[in-house]
């Protein structure tokens, strides 16, 4: 059976995702624009693999070289990586490599299994993931090989905010300048984006769903993009037409005569458009010729002048001028003309939007327009025609769909009190009044003569003069920071770590030795990764010539080849030769080569307690094995390991142990014991950004006490309430800065701390923010007063957003505030105006009657396969503008 237009086609959700530079600060992450959207999505999927190294991965001179757009193909690639490397299964031999086989059931394997672009492109610099997350040589190229021609642009109530990587919808989807489906995006709350393929219009049973691949609109430039970014020339009807059509000349620069091809387009696509009833409805037969006159709008810039002039008439008037429909229809006209899709089209449901916007305005300040109702009317009906298919996307709250039925509901159920709020009904629901009270008072006239200061004593003390106090500051400050560098001085006359461990094992039990020289503790995984090293200590256990190793003079390197067994794994960790080490050319000494000497062992680590950071304590118990190169079981005599990590102290005690086999044989094991805990310094510098953080707490709710039991001034009510924002601000900071802080995942510090401390602060500047407005407008006993002097005010007009359709677009304009001012005035009013009195002194727009104001749109963004080119004429595709009859 066919399916209906608006029908959810495929939904699926992204595999890994990157904000744009431009959304920093507004969404989720504290990392902002680096890890994408769904902050605890992404944490769980694989931000934990590069939180620790992102700092300096984003300070390295190989990422700042890179453009702006190669960034956020470095962040999504990042992130893409470490996704692979979490959902590997660590038992799997192949490891991450095996999620991109393809035919398995991953999304890894489906992006894998795309066509790679057909240009070659230098892969940028990822985000490193420590020595056991690493690529082999030509995987990274080869995902990245993929990118150019198959991510997305992932947009917000049609603004583009992020890039994503969806490779169900890559491989599932073929392009078409005239598509019968579009991309839409769904978001929710700590969950990664999802996007839902829907049909534009009906499909048949049997037809093939395309969606577009890029901005149609590119008419000129678009088969080059083709060609150079996916390889392919499309045939559509759209394209063969610009072909057959050939070389577009420029439209006119004067404006006489860009009007007059407005009028031209307007007259050959709506000739019917001045009668009455009026009707955006296109009449048949029109697509099957055009003028060579008309071919000058086909240029690509013609569209953006377009709508550099619409946005600036709808936003500073005159709206006549906006609802001009030869001005804006004509967007309408150049896509028709373009598509050639069929013989009934309606105008695009977005630029309807705008227009019902403008329009909305018109009637809001009462401009004399002929037919403006219907006209508001019709622009409302056509957009929904068009915006229900489309339905929610984006955010939860706003978006033009929004925006449209608010208008629609305010026309419906209001009635001419709605659509004209200027002329007042009802004074207790309309009209806001004013009553002016003098805020000056004669100032007392005083002596010309200058008063003369007292001459005050000082008892024999001679006062600083202040650049004395800045310099004596200066110094100090130097002092202090000289005397802190000292700490960094002296390490290299310490005497060797291990020294004393191996000189006692040479004396006492000569025999192998293995040293921790370095541990990784990863909570998060959770793990412990040991790096170990080799030793023999004794004449008859050390290489020749390889003595002193280590800082003892009686151990070197291991004598004979070994094979090291951990945890009774069945394939070693380390087969050591001493033959494979090389000889000093000029001395004859062996050199100790870390690879060939030392291995790496990993063990799973017990974190039953890791909620009580920064008081947790982790145990590891390890064994380990050594046997020679006959097969025969080398005791180990000693292991040991270094005290203390950057983030951790570790103390080892290792003893004697041993296997016995099934024929009763015993084979000798050292087993070793690691107790994991933070240092004390950690737990200090922890405890205090804790204390710090609940003092904050306590002053922001210390203010509100203040403000509520003493009488203050309205400044000084603003200042509390920004002092209660910074603290608010302050306080997640404080927490990202505890030593190793862990992840927001309830952790016992989060639920006495954090989350308590942002509940009670945010609660503050909420009892901040209504005093405040209580105070400001004087609510309580002198609601009933008669206002000694009255006025309306004027219900300020709905701003239009910036233009949907391709071209510049213009941002939009905060109003003109009113010529009164809110600290002379007493207030009266009725109860359903104060939340509207409030945005407009603010200097938003508002609706008449309390109804909230849409929630204002930019730009429609398409679905863009490249996240590296991007029109300046972008706009949602041409099929998702259109509704057909």
């Amino acid at each position: 059976m066919p399916l209906s237009a608006g029908s959810v086609v495929l939904s699926v959700q992204a595999s890994a995702t990157v904000l744009l530079p431009k959304e920093k600060g507004r969404r989720l992450c504290s990392l902002a624009n680096k890890c994408g959207l769904g902050q605890l999505a992404q944490w769980k999927a694989h931000h934990r693999k590069i939180c620790k190294k992102f700092n300096q991965y984003d300070a390295s001179a190989a990422y700042q070289a890179l453009p702006a757009h190669e960034k956020l193909d470095g962040l999504l690639l990042s992130h893409l990586t470490a996704s692979l490397f979490c959902s590997a299964n660590e038992t799997d031999r192949d490891g991450p490599l095996s999620l991109l086989i393809e035919g398995q059931p991953t999304p890894f394997s489906t992006f894998s299994s795309l066509l790679a672009g057909p240009s070659q492109v230098e892969t940028p610099a990822i985000c490193p993931m420590g020595a056991k997350n690493v690529l082999i040589d030509g995987v990274l190229e080869e995902l990245y090989a993929r990118f150019g021609n198959n991510n997305f642009t992932i947009h917000s109530h049609l603004v583009s905010v992020a890039h994503g990587i969806f490779p169900l919808a890559s491989r599932l989807f073929n392009h078409s300048c005239v598509p019968n489906a579009a991309a839409k995006y769904i978001f929710t709350e700590g969950e990664p984006p999802r996007m839902e393929i829907f049909a534009l219009r009906e499909i048949d049973q049997g037809e093939e769903i395309c969606i577009p691949y890029l901005d149609p609109a590119l008419y000129q430039t678009r088969q080059q993009i083709f060609s150079l970014t996916y390889g392919f020339t499309c045939t559509c009807p759209s394209c063969i037409f610009v072909s057959e059509v050939g070389s577009i000349i420029e439209p006119p620069k004067e404006d006489t005569e860009r009007r007059k091809l407005e009028k031209s387009l307007r007259d050959f696509v709506f000739p019917d458009l001045d009668r009455q009833p009026f009707s955006l409805t296109l009449p048949l037969g029109r697509s099957q010729s055009v003028p060579a006159g008309l071919l000058p709008a086909l240029h690509e810039s013609f569209l953006g002048s377009l709508t550099e002039t619409f946005s600036a008439a709808s936003h500073d008037g005159p709206y006549s001028r906006a609802l001009d429909v030869r001005t804006w229809h004509s967007i309408a006209v150049l896509e028709y003309i373009i598509s050639q899709l069929t013989d009934h089209i309606c105008v695009a449901g977005v630029h309807m939007a705008e227009m019902s916007k403008t329009a909305w305005n018109a009637t809001v300040k009462g401009d004399a327009i002929d037919g403006l109702e219907e006209k508001l009317r019709a622009y409302i009906d056509c957009s929904l025609s068009v915006l229900n298919i489309m339905g929610t996307e984006g955010d939860q709250e706003g978006g033009p769909l929004e925006d449209i039925r608010v208008i629609q509901g305010l026309l419906e159920n209001e009635g001419p009190s709605a659509l004209y709020p200027n002329h007042c009904i009802d004074d207790a629901q309309r009209c806001i009044f004013f009553a002016s009270t003098s805020s000056t008072k004669p100032q007392a006239m005083g002596s010309t003569t200058p008063k003369r200061s007292l001459a005050r004593g000082n008892g024999g003390i001679i006062p600083m003069r202040v650049t004395t106090l800045l310099a004596l500051g200066i110094s100090l400050s130097l002092f202090f920071i000289m005397a802190i560098s000292f700490a960094f001085l002296g390490e290299e006359g310490d005497e060797p770590y291990f020294k004393s461990v191996l000189t006692n094992v040479a004396q006492n039990s000569p025999g192998i030795v293995l040293l921790g020289e370095s541990i990784d503790v990863d909570v998060d995984e959770p793990s412990i990764t040991v790096r170990w090293s080799i030793h023999g200590c004794g004449d008859e256990f050390v290489l020749p010539n390889s003595s002193g190793i280590g800082g003892s003079p009686a151990c070197g390197l291991p004598a004979t080849a070994l094979r090291i067994f951990v945890d009774n794994n069945v394939a070693p960790s380390i087969d050591y030769d001493p033959t494979q080490l090389p000889f000093v050319l000029s001395t004859g000494q062996r050199r100790n080569v870390q690879n060939l000497v030392q291995f790496d062992s990993d063990h799973i680590l017990d974190v039953h307690e890791a909620r009580l950071y920064p008081f947790d304590t982790y145990l590891l118990t390890a064994t380990l094995h050594a046997v020679n190169a006959l097969n025969e079981s080398v005791p180990i005599q000693k292991v040991v390991t270094i005290d203390q990590t950057s983030n951790f102290l570790v103390a080892t005690t290792d003893l004697a142990s041993y296997n016995a086999l099934a024929n009763g044989t015993q084979v000798p094991t050292r087993d070793v014991d690691m107790r994991v805990k933070r240092p004390g310094q950690a737990r200090t510098f922890t405890l205090l950004l804790f204390t710090i953080s609940w003092m904050l707490t306590h002053m922001t709710m210390g203010l509100v006490f203040i403000i509520w039991s003493s009488e203050q001034s309205t400044l000084t009510v603003l200042k509390f309430l920004a002092l209660s924002f910074g603290a608010l601000l302050a306080i997640p900071q404080f927490r990202n800065a505890m030593p190793d802080a862990p992840g927001f995942d309830g952790f016992l510090i989060d639920y006495i701390g954090f989350f308590a401390q942002m509940i009670f602060t945010g609660l503050s500047i909420l009892v901040l923010l209504v005093m405040l407005i209580s105070r400001e407008f004087h609510l309580g006993p002198h609601r009933d007063e008669i206002p000694l002097d009255t006025r309306a005010l004027t219900s300020p007009p709905l701003s239009p957003s910036p233009s949907f359709s391709k071209g510049y677009h213009k941002l939009p304009r905060t109003p003109d505030t009113t010529s009164w001012g809110r600290s002379t005035a007493s207030i009266h009013m009725g109860t359903k105006d104060l939340s509207m009195l409030i945005k407009h002194l603010n200097g938003e727009f508002t609706f008449p009657g309390g109804s909230p104001p849409p929630t204002q749109t930019s730009q429609i963004h398409h679905r863009n396969r490249s996240s590296r080119y991007e029109s300046p004429h972008s706009s949602w595709t041409g099929q998702s503008e259109r509704k057909f009859l």
